[in-house]
């Protein structure tokens, strides 16, 4: 169950993956209370930006929506998918606590259409 404040001092809570599995843990910013740990929230997974870098870069998400991995950028969008295969088979095989993974692969430029009036 998740909290407030702390139960302790009343203090700002916050959350940080700890324990066996990929659990979340409360803990106070204050005092040394740690809460319970506790099956991750879902979240939905964002698959629209508003700021770019150069070149196609990705986000991949674990089971719950939260983020796993970030890439650097990439020149084309072979690169970048060579790569993320590679992440995906990671999540499949070898992390039994976050996978499977989803990953969302964002271009290096959008190209927007204005509409126009005279």
């Amino acid at each position: 169950m998740k909290l407030d404040a702390c139960p302790r001092c009343e203090g700002e809570l916050g959350d940080k993956w700890g324990g066996p599995g990929r659990k979340l843990r409360q803990y106070c910013y204050y005092c040394e209370w740690q809460g319970e740990l506790r099956t991750p929230e879902q979240k939905a997974i964002r698959t629209s930006k508003t700021k770019h870098f150069g070149g196609f870069h990705y986000e991949g998400f674990d089971k719950y929506g939260h983020i796993v991995c970030l890439s650097r950028s990439y020149r084309t969008r072979e690169e970048a998918i060579k790569e993320i295969e590679r992440e995906l088979e990671v999540g499949k095989r070898e992390d039994n606590d976050a996978g499977p993974y989803t990953i969302v692969l964002y271009p290096s430029f959008i190209v927007v259409k204005g509409e126009v009036f005279k």
